[in-house]
C-alpha cells in the first residue's frame, strides 16, 4: 500500500509540501515568541535554522523538478539528512527541558553579573535575557514544543528517507 504512495508521489508535489511544513513551522515559532511573548532559547534557534534549510531545499527540488534536471535524488537524501539532524537537536533539547542531560554553556541563563558596577548590570537589566533551554514555557498535553518537534522531524526524516530509497530503486522517475 505504501510502496504505491511513494511511487505515485511527485517530487514538485513533495517540494511544496516540505515547504507549507517549513513555513508552519517557522510561523508557528514566531506566533508564539511574538503573540504568546515566549522568547526562544538557543535551542529553539537552532531548530529554527534547520526549517529555513528545509524552506529553501523545498524551493530547489521544486526549481530542478520543473526544469526536468537530474538531481532530485540527492536533494531527497539531502532532506532526509536535514529532517534527521533536526530530530537530533530537538531530542537534545527535550533531554535538557527534561534534566536527561545538560545543555551547552549557551543554554545558561545570561543574568550573572557577578561583581558588575552600577552601568553594567543596568544595560544588563534592560537587554532581552535568553530564556534557559531547560525551562518549558509551553507544552501541550505534557509535550513541549522541542518534544512536538522531535515527533514531527523525526517522522519526516523516515517518510523522505523511504521516498528516497523509491527513487532510488528505479521504482520512482526522478
Amino acid at each position: 500500500m505504501f510502496s504505491r504512495f511513494f511511487e505515485d508521489l511527485n517530487a514538485g508535489y513533495l517540494s511544496k509540501i516540505f515547504f507549507l511544513i517549513g513555513i508552519f513551522a517557522i510561523g508557528f515559532a514566531y506566533y508564539m515568541e511574538h503573540l504568546h511573548n515566549l522568547p526562544p532559547c538557543v535551542l529553539c534557534i537552532y531548530q529554527r535554522w534547520v526549517y529555513f534549510f528545509i524552506i529553501f531545499l523545498s524551493v530547489l527540488l521544486f526549481v530542478i523538478d520543473k526544469q526536468g534536471k537530474k538531481g532530485s535524488k540527492t536533494i531527497m537524501f539531502i532532506f532526509f539528512l536535514t529532517f534527521f539532524v533536526g530530530s537530533v537537536i530537538s531530542l537534545y533539547h527535550m533531554g535538557v527541558e527534561k534534566n536527561w542531560w545538560v545543555g551547552t554553556e549557551s543554554c545558561a541563563a545570561n543574568g550573572d553579573f557577578g561583581n558588575a558596577d552600577v552601568d553594567t548590570l543596568r544595560k544588563g537589566l534592560l537587554q532581552k535575557s535568553i530564556p534557559r533551554c531547560d525551562e518549558v514555557l509551553w507544552s501541550l498535553f505534557g509535550i513541549s514544543m522541542a518534544g512536538y518537534n522531535f515527533i514531527l522531524s523525526f517522522l519526516l526524516s523516515i517518510f523522505s528517507l523511504r521516498y528516497f530509497k523509491t527513487m532510488r530503486n528505479g521504482s520512482r522517475k526522478s
